[in-house]
């Protein structure tokens, strides 16, 4: 299962400028807590380098909503959809669960559960707008390749 968290950072502590940024990292499950009533939810930490990065341009002490408002609609043009039901405060910013938008154009490539890029397998592969393969490996890393360069492994 591939999961992802949207970071949206505010603390000027963890920026390079004076504009919150919003990055988006894969997500690896670290174990599962269950609730009073039976109800079991798989807990997740953030790894690896960003999947995606994106300068909100609005600064960091601006109005958050207005800073998860621009975050929301850069996620979107980059191909992500918000998934969790929030924003969640961080002491970074803010965060929220978000997948791959699949209806901007982009869609799974079919009959392969992975390719090879070189001598490494990924775990995701989506096929992106320009003709690119967009392969996130397991352990959170990403390249946009061309679809000469892959070696599909059959599913």
């Amino acid at each position: 299962m591939n999961h992802f968290t949207a970071w949206l950072t505010t603390a000027p502590d963890c920026l390079t400028g004076d504009t919150a940024d919003v990055v988006v990292l894969a997500d690896e499950a670290v174990g599962e807590r269950t609730y009073d009533g039976g109800t079991t939810i798989t807990e997740w930490t953030s790894v690896g380098s960003p999947v995606f990065h994106a300068d909100t341009g609005i600064h960091h002490t601006a109005d958050i909503q207005q800073i998860a408002d621009r975050a929301q609609d850069i996620l979107a043009d980059g191909g992500w959809e918000l998934t969790g039901e929030r924003w969640d405060t961080v002491p970074t910013g803010l965060v929220i669960e978000v997948t791959r938008d699949l209806r901007n154009g982009d869609r799974v490539i079919a009959d392969a559960t992975a390719v090879r890029v070189g001598m490494q397998t990924s775990g995701t592969v989506q096929e992106t707008r320009d003709g690119g393969v967009l392969v996130i490996f397991d352990d959170g890393r990403y390249r946009i390749v061309a679809p000469e360069k892959l070696t599909y492994v059959p599913s």
